[in-house]
């Protein structure tokens, strides 16, 4: 630090020589190079200031942790000095230790705190599991280990002390051999594939012309809001112990969902266009968002049959742009929806 400390001392004292101008050290005394100053000695003393600032925050972290990083649990931490991107896969994780930071640049995922987690952006203290904000700072305070759990496909920034599991190569893995680039719906598969929205995304098939389920979009919405813990169980006779389960039960408590009259939900019946307007409509409402001017609907030939239950939602979807009448002018709601036009309907809403 002695030599750091004359370097920046010598610094100061050349920015003195510089300030007056034709007199000896100034930019016009020949003994004295600006260019040098500024390119090579400048640059050179805040590349070391840096180097021993970094030398000094993993030393710090290794008398805290132990040698090696390796936490009393047995998990071995990686150290970052600087902010590095990590890419995990939906149902990847990554361990926070004490001084710890981590930021979520896309997807969705939540963070449980053992100890104190404290959002910086907002000066509050999370205790228990939350949702992570994307663009917030998220600090682990004094005696405190965190860990992150993406719930789709998610990009972070972390520093100090983390271990990841399930990280990507960057790549989509879209290795479908009925998906081309070539196709209309790519960019849209892609979008769900890239951040899990759908539940059976790992085969051979991505089956884009096959209808959509019920299932798979309730699932779907509920992974986009980073798959919440719900309490209770099913309220429908047809929804048993399934992968759909959880997000049917959530869904129905925040009231996405409202089933049957019969008591059913119908998990394996075919989404129609009208109810997909008012499954992502009232998605809309619970995410707080305000709706827009609702859209016309006497342009269609086909206006009178949307279902009354269903008139404001399918207007609301027209206005945002979400659904669109075909070359015919039709809007077809009581038509059934394949899993590439759900999955453009899903891409459309979310990056709004």
């Amino acid at each position: 630090m002695k030599r750091t400390a004359a370097a920046i001392l010598a610094v100061l004292l050349l920015a003195v020589c510089l300030s007056s101008a034709s007199q000896p050290g100034s930019v016009t005394d020949p003994l004295i190079s600006k260019s040098y100053v500024d390119g090579y000695f400048v640059p050179d003393t805040v590349s070391e200031l840096k180097a021993e600032g970094e030398q000094a925050l993993e030393q710090m972290f290794a008398e805290i942790t132990g040698e090696g990083g390796a936490a009393p649990d047995g998990t071995v931490y990686d150290f970052a000095s600087g902010y590095t991107e990590v890419e995990l896969a939906a149902g990847g994780s990554i361990k926070l230790w004490f001084g710890s930071s981590v930021i979520l640049v896309s997807g969705s995922a939540s963070i449980t705190p053992s100890g104190t987690v404290v959002n910086v952006a907002s000066a509050s203290e999370l205790t228990e599991e939350a949702a992570l904000e994307a663009g917030k700072r998220y600090f682990c305070a004094e005696n405190t280990t965190a860990a992150v759990a993406a719930a789709s496909r998610s990009t972070f920034l972390v520093n100090g002390y983390f271990a990841a599991e399930g990280e990507t190569s960057g790549e989509s893995g879209m290795n479908y051999t009925d998906v081309s680039e070539k196709n209309w719906f790519y960019q849209y598969v892609k979008y769900v594939v890239d951040n899990g929205l759908y539940y059976d995304i790992d085969g051979e098939t991505f089956r884009p012309n096959e209808y959509t389920t019920r299932a798979t979009l309730v699932y779907a919405l509920w992974s986009a809001a980073g798959r919440p813990e719900a309490e209770g169980a099913a309220k429908f006779s047809d929804v048993g112990d399934d992968w759909y389960t959880e997000a049917v039960v959530w869904a129905t408590s925040t009231g996405v969902v409202k089933g049957y009259d019969d008591g059913t939900f119908k998990p394996d019946g075919n989404v129609t266009r009208e109810q997909i307007a008012a499954l992502i409509h009232r998605y809309s409402k619970w995410l707080g968002r305000e709706d827009g001017e609702p859209g016309d609907l006497a342009a269609f030939g086909d206006e009178d049959k949307v279902g009354k239950w269903a008139l404001n939602d399918v207007k609301w979807a027209v206005g945002e742009g979400l659904i669109k009448g075909n070359d015919k002018k039709m809007l077809n709601p009581k038509a059934s929806a394949t899993r590439a036009e759900v999955a453009a309907i899903l891409m459309r809403f979310l990056e709004e």
